[in-house]
């Protein structure tokens, strides 16, 4: 599962490390699924697919025992939460035909954000138009078609730009950002790994719900990236894989700050 984060561990000339303050760092013991690592029991799961069979006792019609497969050109998967999407998302160049807990450093998650008093609607066009934690300037809102976009919070791509010796505007941890709707026709953001960037190949699904306490956007996905696989450190995966967690806060916090 991608995630916009990079480890000196890993990658010679970096040497970055989770800060030992990073929003949403403890991160509870694994589930009894290998890598599966579910920080939050209770994130709602779907109650039938769209032909109504129960999530755990059916795929939808287009997957196989997968959680994720490509079929002709197109990426289906269902992800931790049970939420499936298929067409028109296309996996990337490399991306396995099948991705699931027999594929080498498999790992999946689960990092709710929230939840806010905002309105449902009022999360989803967020996460619609800010579909990645990347750069202001170099994320564009998730289309039907696909947006290519920056993954990278912004403090680390800054960073990553002057180690890298790239210039400024240049993808480091590309994602193409798709505007799908799930099995139950509810709109959803869906982010494919693009490129040969260390995190690939994986995928994450973004979606909001309801409670009594307020809105929460769910940010569930899986992948085979040696950074985020049961093999590395566990500071280091679940720091990545954290990264999602307080966002809209801090788009509300710009926005406080604002004149």
């Amino acid at each position: 599962m991608y995630n916009p984060l990079f480890s000196g561990a890993f990658v010679p000339g970096f040497n970055v490390k989770p800060p030992d303050e990073a929003p949403g760092f403890d991160v509870g013991p694994q589930d009894a699924v290998p890598g599966f690592n579910v920080e939050d029991d209770s994130v709602p799961r779907r109650e039938t697919w769209s032909d109504g069979t129960a999530p755990e006792s059916a795929m939808p019609p287009w997957l196989t025992a997968a959680n994720c497969t490509t079929v002709n050109g197109t990426l289906g998967c269902r992800s931790p939460g049970g939420v499936s999407f298929g067409y028109p998302v296309r996996p990337s160049a490399g991306f396995p035909e099948r991705l699931d807990s027999g594929v080498d450093h498999y790992h999946a998650y689960s990092v709710p954000d929230g939840p806010y008093r905002d309105p449902a609607e009022t999360l989803r066009q967020h996460i619609i138009n800010v579909p990645t934690p990347g750069p202001g300037r170099f994320v564009r809102p998730a289309t039907v078609e696909g947006t290519l976009n920056e993954a990278t919070p912004e403090w680390m791509y800054d960073y990553l730009v002057g180690q890298l010796g790239v210039p400024y505007g240049t993808l480091i941890n590309p994602v193409r950002s798709y505007l799908v709707t799930d099995q139950s026709g509810n709109q959803i953001v869906v982010n494919v790994t693009e490129g040969n960037q260390i995190l690939t190949p994986g995928y994450v699904v973004r979606y909001v719900t309801t409670s009594d306490d307020g809105s929460t956007i769910q940010n569930e996905g899986e992948g085979s990236g040696l950074l985020q696989g049961p093999y590395s450190p566990p500071p280091l995966r679940n720091w990545i894989n954290n990264a999602w967690r307080g966002l809209y806060q801090q788009h509300l916090d710009r926005n406080k700050r604002q004149p």
